[in-house]
């Protein structure tokens, strides 16, 4: 597995998330959460794993399953990983 390419899946799918739940802010999500805003914006960059307790919290406080999550972001990595390698 690409590390690197599922920091980033998990980032850019955790900020479409938080636009979708109604634009919420990375401070408001910090503040609902428990996970210092350096962290979100991190994850979010890619630059970092998201540890699997702040991901649980993030989910939960934006409405989705951490499962399903999860799920949707190894989905995405298995077909950009088949495209780089075709």
């Amino acid at each position: 597995m690409n590390i690197d390419l599922a920091n980033r899946i998990v980032g850019e799918n955790l900020r479409a998330l938080r636009a979708k739940r109604g634009h919420m802010g990375r401070d408001r999500l910090s503040e609902l959460s428990g996970v210092p805003v350096m962290t979100i914006r991190r994850i979010e960059s890619g630059e970092r794993a998201a540890p699997i307790t702040a991901l649980m919290a993030m989910c939960e406080v934006l409405d989705m399953d951490v499962k399903e999550f999860v799920d949707t972001a190894q989905k995405e990595l298995k077909k950009l990983a088949g495209e780089q390698s075709s």
